[in-house]
C-alpha cells in the first residue's frame, strides 16, 4: 500500500468536494437553458447538446508555440448545460456558465468564470469549430474575441483542439 501525503490527501478531499458541488449545480441547471438575447432558442439548445460531456485536450498551441503533450494531456473540460468545470492537472480547477452565440460566423461563445475566486468575473470570448470528432477553439488573452483560428506569435491568441472523452 502507498503512502498518501498530507498534501495529496488535501488534493484528493479538494477535488472529490469540487465533483459533489459541481455535480449539484447541474442537477440545479437541469432544463434552464442562457439564451442570449438575438440567439435562437433551438440554435442554442443544440449547441448546448453538442457541446456536453467530458473534452480533453489534444493539442494546445500559444502564440505560436505548442505545449508538450504530456502537459496537453491533463487538461480536461467538463460541459454539463451552460456550465463547465475546466481542468489543469492536480492543481487548477476553474468553474463557470458559458453562453452560445450559434448565429455568429464562426460560432462563438462567452465564458463567465464564477471560479478561482481571483478569476471571478473574467469573461473570455471564443471561437469555435467542430471538424469531424475534433472541437477546434481559439480565445485571446486580452478579452477580445478571435476572428480566426491562428495562434501567430505575440498574436496574445490560443488555439486549441480536443476530443469528446469515450466512456
Amino acid at each position: 500500500m502507498t503512502d498518501v501525503t498530507e498534501k495529496t490527501r488535501e488534493s484528493i478531499v479538494r477535488k472529490a468536494a469540487i465533483r459533489v458541488l459541481f455535480a449539484a449545480s447541474l442537477f440545479a441547471a437541469a432544463g434552464s437553458g442562457c439564451t442570449p438575447a438575438g440567439e435562437d432558442p433551438a440554435a442554442v439548445a443544440a449547441e448546448v447538446e453538442r457541446w456536453r460531456g467530458t473534452w480533453h485536450c489534444l493539442q494546445r498551441n500559444q502564440e505560436g508555440t505548442l505545449f508538450p503533450k504530456e502537459d496537453v494531456a491533463t487538461i480536461r473540460l467538463t460541459m454539463g448545460g451552460t456550465l463547465y468545470h475546466f481542468e489543469w492537472g492536480d492543481d487548477f480547477d476553474e468553474f463557470g456558465r458559458a453562453k452560445f452565440f450559434p448565429s455568429q460566423s464562426p460560432k462563438a461563445m462567452d465564458v463567465d468564470i464564477e471560479s478561482p475566486p481571483e478569476m471571478a468575473g473574467r469573461v473570455i470570448r471564443l471561437i469555435y469549430k467542430f471538424e469531424g470528432d475534433r472541437l477546434i477553439l481559439a480565445h485571446r488573452e486580452d478579452g477580445e474575441r478571435p476572428r480566426d483560428f491562428t495562434a501567430e506569435p505575440d498574436s496574445g491568441q490560443t488555439v486549441e483542439v480536443w476530443a469528446r472523452q469515450r466512456p
